[in-house]
Order: structure tokens, then C-alpha cells, then sequence
């Protein structure tokens, strides 16, 4: 697209003492040539655009022929102004969108997902610039666009939870493609499933903060956990990659075999009230508190609340534990019976009989040198989504 010629016709097409900013910016120019863009890119549904604007007046054009456009008269100084703002607008709109290919969703997907993501985003007017990667190579990506207003990231709760820390630090918003596997994130902040819903959402410019913990520095969206919990994820992904299972079929075996193999950790929690030694097979932190309420498991009644949840599960036997995990899905966990500590905090420290330990951050298992130093950012990150009194 010719960016001077188009701005300049929408400059000339609107009375230019109707647009303008309360610092006496005109904007007639950068309007016109805007909703211009808009219903050509819902028109046409383009996968790339590309926007070109002139350098100045010296060229190779003038150099050859120092008669070309002599006689064009001056560029009006309402319009000079508009083209650099423009440039702005333009670089804001080619949205990033960076999607992990491999995301349980997203590769059910398969050939179709990209002609899909740029439907989606068509039908909602904005231009995008998409990147499908693989799950080790959306970090770095992610990191390069830190800078910019929005970035839409595709995947599950550990993609988007490694995602947030790094949009988090520099106040960028996360726009969320549900492409996970469960998507507990999305689900929990109302963000619609299908890929021209939340496209239609991010389109929309609604946005909610919320909390962001970490531990020792990596982030997490949803909870983290050490004990049973990283054992399974680590089985799981073994019979995943070795046998091609899929990952919900390839969690019966890894349950069975980290439930074998159960150990209960001796573990030092350090908190704002005093410290506390703990023998569990499985230590929960959650991002807020989840309710042990039967048909609310797995939900949280806020984001926002500023507190670490934890939840250290009382010493069991492989039996017992299968018992309690029935009992929480049905809503009769008891919290006196059932574990050894149980609180909500801003901060805390957990420390081990060894240097290093496995944790589960949204899913994904990392190894982390003890002690865990756990804290809460509140209202850490901006979200591309409804507002709770909106979705409620």
C-alpha cells in the first residue's frame, strides 16, 4: 500500500478542524487512512500487508529528472504531523501472535491452524503477525517482542504462564489463544474457546489485572506443586514422546508408577507467622485460593487477591492418597484430616533435606536449586480479557 498517497486523500477527504487532539494535534489524515485499513482488511482478509511511505522529496527520480514534481505545491502543515503518529498506529496493529504448534489444541489443529488463525483475526479486524513455533522456541519470541502493547500467545498454562512473566515486567498485555490442552487459565477468566471468539475478544480491547506469583524468579499463572505431582508430569512426558501416546492416555501408566513410587518429602516452610516442618507426599501453591467445594474443584473465586494459597497434603499411602484425591473431586476433602498445612500468604520459603528439587509450574516441570522462595506480584499482569463483573 502507498501510505503517503492514501493518507494524504484521507487528509483532503475530512475537514481537518474536526480532528484533532486537545493538544491541537490534527488526526484527520490518521483517521480516514485508519477506517480505510480497517474495512479493507474485512474485506479482503489479507495474511500480509505491507505499508510503504515516502522517504522525502530527493530521490533517484529527482537526481535524473530535477523537473519531477517541481511544480506539486507544499505539503499542508496540518498534515506533516500525522504521517510519524501514523507509523505508530501502523506498528501497533501488526499485532504478534506467537503460538506453540504443539499445544494439545493446537495440533488437533493441524494443517488448518494457520489459515484459521488468520481467518480469525481477519473477521475481527486486525492484523497480525503470526509465528507458529515449537514449545522451546516461544520464550525467545516472546522475549523479542516484549516491547510492544499486545502480544497474543497460543498454547496451554505453561506456555502462556513462561509467557507472562516476561509481559508481565515490562507492563505489556497478554492476549490468550486457548490452545492448550485444558486451558484452565482461559476457562477461569471467561476467554471464549473457539479461535474467532477470543480473536473477537482481543479485537474488543477489554482488559483485566491480575496477580503474578513466582518462585526463585519463574513465573506461574495457576499453581505450582513439588512432590507427586512433578513425578507423574515427568512419566507422562516419557511415554508421551517414547510410545506417542497421547498425553491423557499416557497419564494412566505415569499415575500408577508415581503412586509406586511415592515418597513423602520432609519440607521446611518458612511464613509470615513462624516456621513450620511438614511431611507430605505433595506440597500445592496455588496462584489465589481454590475451592475445595464440590462441583467448584479446580476454580477460584479470585485472581486478584493479592495471596499465595498452599496446601501441603498430610503423609499418605498409595491407597489413602488415591482415597483423598476421590475425596476432593467430590467436594468431601477435609482440611483437618486431609493436610498437614493449609494457609493463604503473600511470601513465603521452602527448604529441603536436598539442593535441588522438581516443581511443576502450570504443568511444566522444571528443577529448582532449594530453598523455593515463593511471592505474589498483585495485579502483575494485564490480560486481554472480560472483567469479572462483566463475565459474572
Amino acid at each position: 500500500m502507498d501510505g503517503h498517497s492514501l493518507a494524504y486523500r484521507a487528509f483532503f477527504a475530512l475537514p481537518v478542524d474536526n480532528f484533532s487532539t486537545k493538544d491541537g494535534q490534527h488526526t484527520n489524515g490518521i483517521y480516514g487512512f485508519l477506517a480505510m485499513l480497517i474495512n479493507l482488511i474485512k474485506a479482503e482478509r489479507p495474511t500480509h500487508m505491507a505499508v510503504a511511505f515516502d522517504t522525502s522529496r530527493q530521490s533517484f527520480r529527482t537526481r535524473v529528472y530535477t523537473e519531477y514534481k517541481a511544480n506539486r505545491s507544499e505539503t499542508p502543515a496540518e498534515f506533516r504531523g500525522q504521517i510519524p503518529i501514523l507509523q505508530d498506529c501502523l506498528a501497533a496493529m501488526s499485532i504478534p501472535v506467537i503460538v506453540n504448534r504443539s499445544g494439545g489444541t493446537a495440533a488437533s489443529h493441524g494443517d488448518r491452524l494457520e489459515e484459521e488463525l488468520n481467518a480469525a483475526f481477519a473477521d475481527a479486524g486486525l492484523a497480525i503477525d503470526l509465528q507458529l513455533l515449537d514449545g522451546g522456541e516461544i520464550q525467545a519470541a516472546v522475549e523479542r517482542v516484549a516491547d510492544r502493547p499486545l502480544v497474543v500467545v497460543g498454547g496451554g498454562d505453561g506456555t502462556l504462564g513462561g509467557a507472562a512473566g516476561l509481559l508481565g515486567k515490562g507492563g505489556a498485555t497478554l492476549g490468550i489463544l486457548p490452545l492448550g490442552t485444558r486451558n484452565h487459565l482461559a476457562r477461569e477468566l471467561g476467554i471464549p474457546l473457539d479461535l474467532p471468539g477470543a480473536a473477537k475478544l482481543i479485537a474488543e480491547r477489554h482488559e483485566r489485572r491480575i496477580d503474578l506469583p513466582r518462585v526463585n524468579g519463574e513465573p506461574f499463572v495457576n499453581n505450582a506443586s513439588v512432590g507427586l505431582y512433578p513425578s507423574l508430569v515427568r512419566r507422562r512426558d516419557v511415554a508421551h514422546k517414547r510410545h506417542g501416546l497421547p498425553k491423557w492416555l499416557a497419564a494412566v501408566p505415569a499415575a500408577a508408577g508415581a503412586l509406586a513410587n511415592l515418597r513423602n518429602d520432609r519440607l521446611n516452610l518458612d511464613t509470615p507467622e513462624g516456621k513450620q516442618a511438614v511431611r507430605t507426599p505433595m506440597l500445592f501453591v496455588g496462584n489465589n485460593r481454590y475451592t475445595l467445594e464440590a462441583g467448584k474443584i479446580g476454580k477460584r473465586e479470585t485472581l486478584d487477591g493479592g495471596q499465595l494459597a498452599v496446601y501441603a497434603v498430610a503423609p499418605k499411602s498409595p491407597a489413602s492418597l488415591a482415597a483423598f484425591a476421590l475425596r476432593t473431586i467430590i467436594g468431601r476433602a477435609d482440611p483437618d484430616f486431609d493436610f498437614a498445612a493449609i494457609g493463604e500468604m503473600p511470601e513465603f520459603t521452602v527448604s529441603g533435606p536436598r539442593p535441588w528439587i522438581d516443581i511443576a509450574l502450570d504443568g511444566e516441570v522444571k528443577c529448582l536449586d532449594l530453598p523455593l522462595k515463593f511471592e505474589i506480584q498483585p495485579l502483575g499482569l494485564t490480560i486481554a480479557a472480560p472483567s469479572p463483573h462483566r463475565f459474572a
